[in-house]
């Protein structure tokens, strides 16, 4: 059973002590602990479904018996994460004794978790009466969990599946990234543009995005110059505002860069940069014209009107 914290009292009541009000005030651990018992009873609530019932009603009990395990793996990396800020320049024998205990505790349940998790949706899938949305989400949580194992081929085989047997579901974006990073980790460009154009419009804002930088790599290793600027500055637009993507709008601007020095006017470049990122526009400035001093085109850097650096006494 969850704690109340923090109930209101009648106003007549008398003021706790500071030392009972801080007693009453759950550890991170307790809270960690209390989830996961929730978690274990949704579980056993689903097995006795799952045992008694047939169809449509055992193949969704599976499937959230799968989704459960899931959830304890996120959960545990949660508590695996809160651990170690815990432990973070620790110079105490017996913290760092807790932590290496901690540590093992974690790799277990993990593998337990994982396999557990594989095996129920590995059920469900199986099982008679799954609806087709979904049949999509166990895929994508089976290739997930494959993937964390280190079975990249059993994930992308999924993942394949997912693209094959539910081309219009939420899932077909993140789907499609996953085998198009894996497809351009091998040098198999051909594979990997279809997958990146097909992410490049499904799924969260921030994964098309990713998609779209990655599209302009393949098109500045291909000598397309232009195709890769405008893929670069679309993705510098709309990630540069975009929480979590600011690392993304950074790394963008400054391919940018790569692709203007190729086919952009030197004289035009602070007006470009000035529209492409306000606040690091002078940086970008600064960037281009090592880049053109790197190749030898002084006259190039003269005229991005960026001073020289100060020569080192």
């Amino acid at each position: 059973m969850t704690a109340v914290v923090g109930a209101c009292a009648p106003a007549n009541a008398p003021t706790a002590a500071p030392a009972d009000t801080a007693a009453s005030e759950p550890e991170p651990e307790d809270s960690f602990t209390a989830r996961h018992a929730a978690l274990d009873r949704r579980i056993a609530v689903q097995q006795r479904i799952a045992s008694k019932t047939e169809g449509e009603t055992r193949a969704r009990a599976l499937f959230a018996m799968a989704e459960a395990y899931s959830e304890h793996l996120a959960l545990a990396s949660e508590q695996h994460y809160t651990h170690a800020l815990q432990q973070l320049d620790s110079s105490d024998i017996e913290m760092q004794e807790e932590w290496a205990r901690t540590n093992e505790t974690f790799t277990a349940q993990r593998h337990r978790w994982l396999d557990q998790a594989e095996q129920s949706y590995d059920r469900a899938l199986e099982s008679p009466g799954l609806p087709n949305e979904l049949m999509a989400e166990a895929r994508y949580g089976r290739a997930t969990t494959r993937q964390a194992q280190g079975d990249d081929e059993g994930a992308h085989r999924d993942y394949e599946a997912l693209l094959r047997n539910h081309p219009h579901h939420a899932l077909v974006g993140p789907s499609a990234l996953v085998l198009a990073d894996a497809a351009f980790a091998d040098n198999e460009v051909r594979n990997a543009e279809p997958l990146y154009l097909l992410a490049s419009g499904r799924g969260e804002l921030g994964s098309q995005l990713y998609a779209r930088y990655r599209l302009g790599w393949i098109a500045f290793n291909r000598h397309d110059n232009q195709a890769a600027l405008d893929r670069w500055v679309d993705v510098v637009i709309h990630a540069r505002t975009l929480e979590h993507s600011a690392g993304l709008a950074d790394s963008a601007a400054k391919d940018c860069v790569r692709a203007y020095a190729e086919i952009g006017r030197p004289e035009a470049a602070s007006a470009f940069f000035q529209r492409l990122h306000p606040a690091r526009s002078l940086e970008l400035l600064q960037i281009l014209a090592e880049h053109y001093r790197a190749e030898g085109r002084f006259a190039d850097a003269e005229r991005v009107g960026i001073p020289l650096p100060p020569a080192p006494r």
